[in-house]
């Protein structure tokens, strides 16, 4: 029964993660399903502003916490350790599903490039970095990250090996190619509005807070070995040495706005 359980267990959150992650994907680029972060009409705009940041919260928030060492110290005392992980994926896909359903559109549009060439090409940049984070996945262990390892060890009555400190392909050009992924993917959009801006700064916002928390973990974890790695590796930005995510963010902004004004009058 308990082989059972936990297999169900984390093969449900693993699915629930790959339906509710693949409907963000398309949400965020406002194509193929019924809801899009500016798909809809636009209530009060202080009102939308207040529930969004709320719902960004409500997803970040405990996404960051539950990845802490000290939470999963505690954690495992409520809940079997092999389900750790697969509990984390339950519930971060479960709060991304209330953000996407809850959401309030807030399409004042900053630049639109829909119509243009550049717009099909920051939609196939932000495809590209949802692409380019599942593969980041792969590079470290997909199945370890999503849970599924660890009750695999646990119904096989095996034992976990420790972990190696290693930095295959992209990790040898930064410190955290699977955040840069997500930046490509947020903030290359053919269409700016207010309510995407929103969402992309808030996420910048997070990924860096919780690189700073995630990378006293991984110093804690590997000692020395990692803090030689920090000290000769760009965070987030490729050939950066001292990456400024913020400032690179509002440049592609501002280039995006320079580019829709040379192509033609921002709808």
């Amino acid at each position: 029964m308990k082989r059972f359980i936990y297999s169900f267990y984390g093969i449900f959150s693993y699915c629930l993660f790959l339906v509710v992650f693949s409907y963000f994907v398309f949400w965020e680029n406002n194509i193929l399903v019924p809801t899009g972060v500016d798909k809809g009409d636009a209530p009060n705009l202080f009102k939308a502003l207040i529930i969004n940041i709320l719902l960004i919260a409500l997803f970040f928030v405990p996404h960051s916490v539950m990845a802490r060492k000290s939470f999963k110290a505690w954690w495992i005392t409520v809940i079997p350790k092999a389900l750790e992980r697969s509990t984390y994926v339950l519930v971060s896909s479960s709060l991304m599903a209330v953000w996407i359903y809850f959401w309030q559109p807030i399409p004042l549009i900053i630049y639109d490039l829909t119509d243009s060439w550049l717009g099909t090409f920051l939609m196939i940049l932000s495809f590209f970095g949802f692409g380019l984070a599942v593969f980041c996945t792969f590079l470290i262990n997909h199945f370890d990250l999503f849970g599924l390892k660890q009750i695999y060890y646990a119904i096989n009555n095996k034992k976990e090996s420790p972990y190696k400190f290693v930095t295959p392909l992209l990790y040898r050009l930064v410190r955290h190619p699977l955040y840069f992924s997500f930046m490509i993917a947020f903030w290359c959009n053919p269409l700016l509005t207010v309510g995407h801006l929103l969402l992309a700064l808030m996420a910048t916002v997070y990924t860096m807070v919780g690189i700073g928390y995630e990378e006293k973990d991984l110093s804690e974890l590997f000692g020395e070995t990692y803090d030689l790695y920090a000290e000769k590796t760009p965070k987030l930005l490729p050939f950066v040495l001292k990456s400024k995510p913020f400032l690179f963010m509002a440049g592609l902004t501002l280039l995006s706005l320079f580019l829709a004004y040379l192509i033609g009058p921002v709808q």
